[in-house]
């Protein structure tokens, strides 16, 4: 197995997305919903059952923040 590690050189925020440049030069867009529904947050941490209903969701929904870790 290969141990492959992929950085992040740089997020831009979009009107509805994050786009995330790699090392590598691929680029990844990840829209605000999708992001909100796979957020760690979302879901109970004993039942992994989502603590909201998605389609309650703001079409205007939008990061407050985000930063880039070393994780």
């Amino acid at each position: 197995m290969n141990n492959i590690n992929y950085t992040i050189k740089k997020i831009t925020l979009k009107t509805s997305s994050l786009e995330i440049f790699w090392d590598d030069n691929h680029r990844s867009k990840f829209h605000f919903l999708w992001l909100r529904d796979n957020c760690p947050s979302s879901f109970h941490p004993d039942t992994r059952m989502r603590k909201f209903n998605l389609l309650n969701v703001s079409e205007n929904i939008h990061p407050k923040k985000f930063t880039i870790n070393d994780e």
